[in-house]
């Protein structure tokens, strides 16, 4: 992988999927009962796969984002209920010498403004941080997913989001490295 080729000390992943599953659908019905069971989780497998490559990293900082489950169909008459949750997620190296990077005050958190979809389903977006030290410079690192930029009479969600963001985490007197889609 190219993570473990390049060797970076902090790595920012946007869009990092958790897919679980509900044998049994509820939510076509108005139930309330989510879906836990683990199907298919984008962090578990690209740290398995690092570990397996020789690359030694660790989540340092993560925020959950959108978080929605709809039924879906799985035979003539049959339903379940498939629940995506989107996280952005900061890893670090595990394997520096001792010393070489400290990372301290992880942060987070969801935008108060976020596209509401007529569905009735929000697409929360957000940010994580973590303070770093790297041979004795500090500096603040972000990692952030803004929404899309869409056409009027829809709001500048995005620029709402880029401004929380630059008064919110990135207003620090620390040198600040963002990273993210900022679409």
């Amino acid at each position: 992988s190219q993570i473990v080729m390049r060797g970076p000390d902090l790595v920012a992943l946007q869009e990092v999927s958790l897919l679980r599953i509900q044998p049994q659908d509820d939510s076509l019905f108005g139930g309330t009962v989510q879906a836990t069971e683990p199907n298919l989780d984008f962090l578990a497998l690209l740290l398995e796969a690092l570990n397996r490559q020789g690359g030694h990293y660790e989540v340092v900082s993560e925020i959950q984002e959108v978080d929605v489950e709809l039924p879906f169909i799985t035979g003539p008459t049959t339903f379940a209920d498939i629940r995506l949750t989107d996280r952005d997620v900061i890893l670090a190296r595990t394997d520096v010498p001792p010393g070489h990077l400290r990372t301290f005050n992880r942060q987070s958190g969801n935008f108060s403004r976020n596209l509401t979809l007529p569905i009735g389903v929000t697409i929360l977006r957000g940010w994580c941080s973590i303070d770093v030290q790297v041979r004795g410079r500090q500096f603040r690192f972000i990692n952030s997913h803004l929404e899309d930029r869409f056409a009027e009479p829809v709001p500048n969600i995005q620029l709402i989001q880029a401004d929380e963001l630059s008064h919110g985490p990135a207003d620090t007197t620390l040198p600040v490295i963002l990273a993210g889609d900022f679409n």
